[in-house]
């Protein structure tokens, strides 16, 4: 099996570890160079973090600070060992650098469609008539798609800057992942059926509700563009060994391999891939790693073409942060139309929903 990896990865530019029965099987020179030295024989969990040992998964892609340096990490299973991939982040990035010819055209498309709506709302303000209400539900539906991609670039540029907002408070997290269920599916109806399933009456951990919300919102959104309204996306909730595990599951077509492994900073993207052209501009699952890890979690993805993707977000729960008030789980209606922009259509963003 050492030949094998040899012969497979000693001349990748790729830093690549083999992991077997708890001790590094194989290190290539590249990940010599990235861990400082040939790991070689040493304990595993020395060296990388619980998440990417012990998911539970066929293949799967995360991130993870290796030697203070964020990387990229794609693994997969291969004769009952694990075999990672480390793609080290440059750092710092620039602060342009996640966008995109596709991004900006996005932008410009809302902002065009929305003055042309404006146009036709003043030659009909006078006339009460169904026109009307079409031409403004067009309008709010553009502003919310705006805001989105707005937020967005906002949010990438605050995490690139070390100056995100964070307000973490005692959160009942399966109150707050069953309200959201129900109001998405609200939302959704006919677009996609979601399922909220816990073992969990409760679950209180010190997180940021705004920010937790954001994030399952997030995902909520990227299974229902990619899932048919006849399949199926489940939010799940469990804990164990001192963390919450929020995860997201669907049925739809599920990411290629050559996006998936820069599904966390879509920005880097070709022009040419189909996250790209959403909406979002690609950034929204790079977000989502950013909550997780403000957090002090992680995120891991795995996903096949065809059958379909599932993330875990793990959180840690530790009850000796808690503040002294528990925040109210009620989601905000003005998030999730934010979030779901890109699959409502115009006509869910009636005058008559936003009153």
């Amino acid at each position: 099996m050492e030949n094998e990896l040899q012969n497979l990865f000693k001349y990748s530019r790729d830093a690549v570890l083999c992991v077997k029965d708890g001790r590094v099987l194989f290190a290539n020179s590249s990940a010599a160079e990235l861990f400082g030295s040939d790991l070689s024989g040493e304990s595993a969990s020395k060296h990388l973090p619980a998440h990417l040992l012990g998911a539970n998964a066929g293949s799967f892609v995360s991130c993870a600070d290796i030697i203070g340096r964020p990387c990229t990490v794609a693994a997969v299973q291969w004769k009952k060992a694990l075999v990672l991939t480390f793609q080290p982040e440059s750092q710092p990035r620039a602060k342009t650098d996640f966008l995109s010819d596709g991004l900006i055209a996005s932008m410009m498309s809302a902002l065009c469609n929305i003055g042309f709506a404006m146009d036709l709302i003043s030659e009909r303000l006078e006339k009460k008539d169904a026109e009307s209400r079409r031409c403004a539900s067009i309008v709010y539906h553009n502003y919310y798609t705006l805001k989105h991609l707005i937020g967005n670039m906002s949010t990438t540029l605050a995490f690139d800057a070390g100056t995100a907002a964070f307000l973490p408070r005692s959160t009942d997290l399966a109150r707050l992942c069953s309200e959201l269920v129900s109001t998405s599916e609200l939302m959704l109806k006919g677009k996609a059926r979601i399922n909220f399933s816990t073992d969990r009456g409760e679950l209180i951990a010190n997180v940021d509700p705004d920010l937790i919300e954001r994030l399952v919102l997030n995902l909520l959104a990227n299974s229902g563009r990619h899932t048919p309204p006849d399949g199926q996306i489940t939010l799940g909730l469990k804990s164990g060994q001192g963390k919450a595990v929020i995860s997201v599951d669907d049925t739809g077509s599920g990411i290629p391999p050559q996006i998936l492994k820069n599904v966390f900073t879509g920005y880097k993207m070709s022009l040419g891939s189909s996250l790209t052209r959403q909406p979002s501009g690609g950034l929204g699952l790079g977000i989502c790693r950013g909550i997780a890890e403000m957090h002090g979690g992680s995120i891991i993805i795995e996903s096949r073409e065809g059958i379909g993707t599932s993330v875990r977000v793990l959180l840690p729960l530790d009850g000796s942060t808690f503040a002294q008030h528990t925040a109210s789980p009620i989601p905000s209606m003005e998030n999730i139309l934010t979030e779901f922009s890109d699959i409502l259509t115009s006509s869910d963003y009636a005058r008559e929903l936003m009153d």
